[in-house]
């Protein structure tokens, strides 16, 4: 019984951590960035840098003391090997150039044509591993709390008032736009034209939210769709052509 009771408890453990969504909050205010990733009561990044700056603080120290007589060393010899380097280059670099003239002069643009059906095929095949766990993870991404504050101004009237009208468009299209793949929750839309300011201020926040079972369900559909046509990959690298739609683009190319 005891065994069991464990198993349970272990299963309801791990489908509440999946459950949980990690959260990504994302600010712009006055000319700062600021990203943060948290998951439950956890902040995932950035991380605390600060016994890591210590840390580099004493390496730098050391290495500083005893790079500075290894360094006299190291620059007269590195001056010998490049004087002799050189001159091999030279000589090499010449004999190398009339043999790649005599061999990429017959077959290039053959190269090249096999070259780009050997990448449209690969680009088909991971298409296809990761066109269904795409569609699953933007199902799964809720954007939310999305606050802008834009105050437009312009070196005078009419252009703060062009420059506002141009703003005001781009901004109520992309979050229409954004609403056909995400559900959004808006908190405030604020923007406003400043007559008496040469410079604009743009302001804005927002979180987005994904489940972190979702994206481990998708991680996994995507390396087991890949695997699944490994050897597709594989031959399609080989330079094996198999479909004649992408001969004939290519051939009329």
């Amino acid at each position: 019984m005891i065994p069991l009771i464990i198993i349970c408890a272990v299963i309801l453990i791990f489908a509440f951590l999946f459950k949980c969504s990690i959260r990504a909050e994302l600010k712009y205010i006055n000319g700062n960035l600021d990203f943060k990733v948290k998951y439950l009561f956890f902040t995932v990044f950035p991380l605390n840098k600060k016994g890591k700056k210590a840390k580099k603080k004493r390496t730098k120290k050391d290495k500083g003391e005893n790079s500075v007589t290894d360094e006299a060393e190291a620059d007269a010899s590195v001056h010998n090997a490049d004087k002799s380097a050189k001159t091999a280059e030279t000589v090499s670099s010449e004999d190398d150039k009339l043999l790649m003239e005599g061999e990429n002069s017959g077959g290039s643009k053959q190269d090249k044509i096999n070259g780009l059906k050997i990448k449209i095929q690969q680009a088909k095949i991971l298409w296809n591993c990761v066109k269904k766990p795409l569609i699953k993870l933007f199902g799964g991404i809720h954007i939310d709390d999305l606050m802008i504050d834009f105050k437009i101004g312009g070196e005078d009237a009419c252009e703060a008032a062009v420059n506002y009208g141009k703003v005001s468009a781009f901004v109520y299209n992309a979050i229409s736009l954004m609403r056909m793949w995400f559900p959004i929750t808006v908190k405030t839309v604020d923007i406003s034209c400043d007559f008496d300011s040469q410079k604009s201020v743009y302001d804005a926040e927002l979180s987005v939210k994904l489940g972190l079972g979702t994206a481990v369900a998708v991680l996994l559909t995507a390396l087991w769709g890949y695997i699944k046509n490994k050897n597709e990959l594989d031959k399609s690298g080989n330079g094996e052509v198999n479909s004649d739609k992408d001969e004939k683009v290519l051939n009329a190319i």
